[in-house]
């Protein structure tokens, strides 16, 4: 299944974005950063890599495509985020996951605004890696009507973000990013605030909690991702 990535941008490009003008320039930032998880295998757990482009811009943009520094021949097409055309987006897909990591070095980047103006960017990629936990648990607990997951700490983790999927792999809860990174619980409830619009859980309900995990890089906060991690948990809300 396709699960993308919904990044909380943070003011810097509330601002951006707020300020729009015919004459102000076009200003887009790029981000490429290895997404790990672990599947199952007839040896038992591996780990898998997938590669993850994001652009932004302070202007709705037309199309975006990226690619390797090192082969002009591979191209990768960005798609509007949720069709939000300021926010542009791809990944590896589910089932294209390799043993491999993705290429490590500059990503180049081409981006057309609808106003017509164009933007040449670029993100250098590392090597530096964090790894999903090798313990995921959920439980509900009947009498505070909330589901607590925890896990066992993932080293050089930034911070945490916890998503729940139903059965037709709708997003139904985006919860807001969890600091510290050293965070290895988190609860949420009804109430909690992060529930796609007209959502709510549903007592007896499947549901699939998708834990995410990230590492900044060196140096950098905020936009600049380096990698991902993700481990995945089934549950049933209620009693």
């Amino acid at each position: 299944m396709k699960r993308m990535i919904l990044f909380a941008l943070g003011a810097l490009f509330v601002g951006l974005v707020s300020c729009e003008k015919e004459d102000i320039a076009l200003d887009a930032t790029a981000d490429s950063f290895i997404i790990v998880k672990t599947v199952e295998t007839d040896e038992g757990p591996e780990y898998r890599y997938g590669l993850a482009l994001h652009v932004f811009a302070n202007k709705p943009m037309r199309t975006v495509t990226a690619g390797p520094e090192n082969d002009a021949a591979v191209s990768y097409p960005l798609e509007a985020y949720g069709g939000y055309a300021y926010d542009f987006y791809t990944q590896t897909a589910d089932d294209k996951f390799s043993a491999s990591l993705p290429y490590v070095g500059n990503y180049l980047f081409a981006v057309s605004a609808q106003t017509g103006e164009t933007a040449s960017l670029s993100d250098k990629l590392l090597d530096e890696l964090i790894y999903p936990t090798d313990s995921l648990k959920a439980a509900y607990d009947a009498t505070a009507q909330e589901m607590k997951i925890t896990w066992n700490k993932i080293d050089d983790a930034d911070y945490f973000k916890v998503k729940m999927f139903d059965a037709d792999e709708k997003l139904v809860f985006n919860g807001p990013a969890i600091v510290p990174g050293t965070t290895k619980e988190y609860k949420f409830k009804s109430t909690t605030s992060g529930w796609a619009s007209g959502k709510s859980p549903v007592n007896g309900a499947q549901y699939v909690i998708e834990l995410n995990a990230y590492l900044y890089e060196p140096g950098k906060k905020d936009l600049d991702l380096q990698a991902k991690t993700i481990n995945f948990k089934n549950v049933t809300w209620g009693n």
